[in-house]
């Protein structure tokens, strides 16, 4: 391990030098910090990061079999609390893909690179009354800055107001202030190079006289109950003009466990839907006039594993998935169909005696590829 760490600080030092527009992460803009965007299916996760920590593992190694069933380093994930998290993995002999997160007391650097184009994130952080904010979020694009936002806050730790700034421009692009009634938030104003462009609230009070040239809006939200005893969470949102969208939420009982979410546009036509149940999982994205778009049902076994996975487009059957698990509940196999259900590829995936992932081996219609991974 002492070999492996020693060379860490010249590959991070170079990737950190990378350049970029990531698609890795988006922004959370209530704390400033980017956030995994890509969607997880119920079921798929297979619990290696839980046994990774159980084992005390430092690092997993990947490697690939060429040709001639030779093994051939293609990444390196980091897991020791000691070291900056680190991913790093080779697609082709010239791109690779990696992130990675140092911190210290008053920043955290996210440094990132995906298909080709790379990203990084530098917060800077503050302390009120024991806990840290975000002070202030810089985005570069490449290695030139691409924005900033600056936080501002009150002595209970509450936004006052934000600056955003437009590459390396010191005067700001843009001011959002807020106000809060009753400790909610009540009322947002945004400018816009100096001018107040809208006003938004969110306590469902009437909108008022419109003032010249900007826009007020409004957002309500309701909690009820159905005859089932299951909360349903209504959001409203009503823009300028009038039209109002709609976010129904459907929570198990009183808990905040999500059991179904639909939303409607302005002339209330369905935009999304998302159900879970015992059996199954379904989730269907809308386009104009509530025509579906896509769909993606997922069929559950009696422990909760995805077994089955049905992709449609616009009503039509698109692929098919099947998964089997063994007798600890890890997937040891994905079988893939296509749209007129001929098998495409095949997945199957061998443990150790530690349900740590040591092999997978994927087989197409033409080529089969081998990974295999050891643990440090």
């Amino acid at each position: 391990m002492k070999k492996l760490f020693l060379i860490l600080p010249i590959i991070i030092g170079t990737l950190f030098s990378g350049s970029l527009n990531a698609q890795y992460y988006y922004s959370d803009y209530s704390t400033g910090e980017p956030v995994f965007y890509y969607f997880r299916y119920y079921g798929m996760n297979d619990s290696q990061d839980s046994l990774i920590k159980l084992h005390n593992i430092e690092a997993q190694k990947t490697y690939s079999l060429n040709d001639k069933g030779e093994k051939v380093f293609s990444g390196i994930k980091l897991y020791d609390e000691k070291y900056p998290k680190f991913d790093l993995s080779f697609r082709t002999k010239k791109k690779i893909t990696y992130s990675t997160t140092t911190s210290t007391e008053n920043f955290t650097v996210y440094d990132w690179k995906h298909w080709g184009s790379s990203s990084k994130q530098v917060t800077r952080f503050e302390k009120l009354n024991g806990k840290k904010f975000p002070k202030e979020r810089i985005y570069f694009s490449g290695n030139k800055i691409y924005s900033r936002t600056q936080y501002f806050r009150n002595d209970t730790g509450r936004i006052d107001s934000t600056l955003f700034f437009r590459k390396r421009n010191t005067q700001p692009y843009s001011r959002t202030y807020y106000l809060y009634k009753n400790n909610k938030l009540a009322e947002t104003k945004y400018y816009k190079k100096g001018k107040l462009k809208y006003v938004r609230k969110y306590d469902c009070t009437p909108l008022g006289e419109k003032v010249k040239k900007v826009k007020k809006t409004a957002v309500c939200s309701n909690t009820e109950f159905d005859k089932d005893g299951n909360k349903i969470v209504v959001n409203e949102f009503t823009n300028e003009k009038g039209k109002t969208t709609k976010t129904k939420r459907t929570f198990k009982g009183n808990s905040n466990v999500l059991i179904k979410r639909e939303s409607f546009d302005g002339d209330n036509n369905s935009t999304f839907f998302f159900e879970k149940t015992d059996s199954k999982i379904t989730q269907i994205n809308y386009r104009r006039k509530g025509k579906e778009s896509y769909k993606l049902v997922q069929h559950l076994d009696q422990k909760g594993n995805v077994i089955k996975q049905e992709r449609f487009h616009k009503t039509k059957l698109k692929s098919t998935v099947l998964y089997e698990f063994n007798d600890q509940n890890f997937k040891t196999k994905e079988i893939y169909f296509n749209k007129k259900r001929e098998l495409t590829k095949e997945t199957t995936i061998e443990y150790d005696k530690r349900n740590l992932i040591i092999k997978k081996t994927i087989k197409g219609e033409k080529d089969t590829f081998t990974q295999i991974f050891e643990y440090l």
